[in-house]
């Protein structure tokens, strides 16, 4: 997390103080400007200035979730020379605010509307976080205030200190899907076991370009049949709602606005008890605050919908809505009520997909293709539009690193102790309470030493590994950086090392004549089993005519062998222990081959 900045304001200077270090902030002119046309510039970051609103036009209202708002507004303008994402925070201001950004032709990028509060605990106060801008192109900052407020103002833009942008922070993804916010979603056909009642959790990795319109994540619901839903909104919050059983109105929970914002990769989750007030939101693995807009009295509707990411199907003929603008990754769904320490311990964490409760988990790991396998329980997804968006690696978290150094340590001790007390959203409020104390001293103290490291998959003589860079640099292996064995695997003399579950694209046509099953080139693997069950194979889909083969040495099929189990293709489904396997992929004959894609997964 990034560390509470503290600010010296004058006519002359300014100066901000972060993770200890003084550091000078290229001073403001005092004022924005009335308009776009007299909008005042923003040269380098960081940037300070004071000004009143008193006095000006009302030029602009964005819903974020409030309108109607007469207040008079000021403009800023900033053309950054790269691409950037910046922070915006009026949290200081003397008056109930709002801010938003505009791109060159006064279209909306991103707003928000009480966010935080002043050092005294006054709300009402506004902040965005990592709003995305692009290199050479002229974008507007709005001070404005709510109904008809006005008054003096402290802001402060810096771009933006968010470790992570390319992919959602310490896991080891390789692609994620990425809507338009037009016409994009994935379906999941209508099944039972999606259709809760009792008890829900939901969590997904959201990568908003823009929260100018309400985005749905997770949806199962048509019309107004919805059994539940998770979306972002205008004013930054997340939603969560559901249709009573008794079709007589609705339950919905909003969190505090701010907390979701363009530009950057969350982790959003919601668990709740249907029936009751029982519920938690969670952002980044923390808990945030909220209200029932009416408390539940009784469960939601089960019928049986299609359950869509991306956006809502809100209309009789089934037309999608509220789409989402962005990207989305590692959607999972449980029939569980998860607690705190739940969430976060496995928020950042990938997860093996047969966890109790877990009854839904789609990683979006494909990179290719129609389709969104599930990992929990096969109900897989076919995509409508979204296109696949490869992602880099980013640093793990260390939130209790609040300077930033890569250790924690003495100075992070320091920074605690200087800002304890009421601390509303700042950098050294670990557990997010709107308090710097004891539990996040202890959070401290329980981290003391270096940060985790980023892993990635060493291929080793025989074997893969997840290793750091320096560990598997130690042990003579090759590191790949932002991948895993899961994802990628390491050649071997008997085939792909990798482990399972796992999802795999490839064509025979540009393989060997390995093995002596067929006639034909043929795929192979080694694979590691990592937990006893019913395991399935599948090739379903490949474009040629293909058989496959499972065995306990390389090359063989004393397991189980599939030919045409699904049209021409193959599939194996069985009951295997815990350990290393060997399955082949070939042609039917010796001039059969072509692409495919090879899901491994646990019933």
């Amino acid at each position: 997390m990034r560390p509470r900045t503290k600010r010296c304001e004058g006519r002359m200077t300014a100066c901000v103080v972060a993770g200890g270090l003084l550091a000078l902030a290229t001073p403001g002119f005092g004022q924005g400007g009335d308009d776009p046309a007299t909008a005042t510039p923003i040269g380098s970051l960081p940037f300070v200035d004071t000004g009143t609103t008193l006095g000006f036009t009302d030029d602009s209202d964005e819903v974020c979730p409030f309108t109607d708002s007469t207040s008079p507004d000021v403009y800023y303008v900033i053309t950054p020379e790269s691409d950037i994402a910046i922070d915006i925070d009026l949290c200081e201001s003397d008056y109930d605010t709002k801010v938003y950004v505009y791109d060159a032709a006064l279209g909306l990028i991103a707003c928000n509307d009480d966010a935080c509060s002043d050092a005294a605990g006054n709300p009402f106060r506004s902040r965005l976080a990592g709003v995305p801008l692009a290199a050479g192109a002229t974008h507007y900052l709005v001070i404005d205030g709510f109904g008809g407020e006005a008054g003096d103002y402290l802001m402060v833009v810096e771009e933006s200190s968010t470790a992570c942008t390319s992919a959602p922070p310490f896991l080891d993804d390789a692609s994620a899907l990425d809507f338009d916010g037009v016409d994009d979603f994935v379906k999941v056909a209508p099944v039972a076991a999606l259709a809760l009642g009792d008890a829900i959790t939901l969590e997904t990795w959201v990568y908003p370009d823009s929260v100018a319109a309400f985005g749905n994540m997770i949806t199962k619901a048509s019309d107004i049949t919805v059994n539940y839903a998770l979306r972002y909104e205008t004013d930054g919050s997340l939603g969560f709602f559901y249709r009573a059983a008794s079709d007589t109105g609705w339950f919905e929970y909003n969190s505090d606005g701010g907390v979701i914002g363009p530009g950057r990769w969350q982790h959003v989750a919601v668990t709740h008890t249907f029936g009751t007030a029982d519920i938690a939101v969670y952002v980044d693995g923390l808990p945030v605050g909220g209200f029932w807009s009416a408390t539940p009295t009784e469960g939601p509707m089960t019928t049986d919908e299609s359950l869509l990411f991306g956006g809502t199907a809100l209309t009789p003929g089934g037309t999608t809505m509220r789409l989402v603008d962005g990207r989305l990754d590692e959607v999972r769904i449980w029939n569980v009520a998860r607690n705190a320490k739940d969430i976060a311990a496995s928020f950042n964490a990938v997860l093996d997909g047969d966890e109790p409760g877990l009854v839904g988990y789609w990683r979006f790991e494909e990179g290719a293709g129609g389709s969104a396998a599930d990992t929990a329980g096969g109900y897989t997804g076919s995509l409508v539009g979204p296109t696949w968006f490869e992602l880099d690696e980013c640093a793990p978290p260390c939130p209790s690193d609040v300077d930033g150094s890569g250790d924690v340590g003495f100075t992070d001790l320091l920074a605690i102790l200087s800002n304890w007390g009421p601390c509303a959203g700042c950098g050294e409020d670990l557990d997010g309470s709107g308090d710097v104390g004891f539990t996040d001293l202890l959070a401290v103290l329980s981290d003391w030493g270096g940060c985790p490291v980023a892993t990635g998959a060493c291929c080793l003589p025989g074997a893969c590994e997840d290793l750091s860079a320096d560990d598997c640099t130690a042990r003579g292996g090759v590191y790949n950086a932002g991948e895993s064995c899961a994802d990628i695997g390491c050649p071997g003399d008997d085939g792909w090392i990798v482990s399972a579950p796992l999802v795999w694209s490839g064509d025979t046509c540009t393989d060997g004549f390995d093995c002596d099953l067929e006639s034909a080139r043929d795929s192979r693997w080694q694979i590691t089993i990592p937990a006893d069950g019913s395991w399935t194979f599948s090739v379903c889909g490949a474009s040629f005519d293909t058989v496959m083969f499972l065995g306990t040495t390389p090359c063989s099929e004393d397991v189980a062998a599939s030919d045409d189990a699904c049209d021409i293709a193959s599939e194996i489904q069985v009951d295997l222990t815990a350990g290393v396997y060997y399955l082949t992929l070939e042609g039917f004959s010796s001039d059969e081959c072509g692409g495919y894609t090879l899901a491994v997964s646990q019933k």
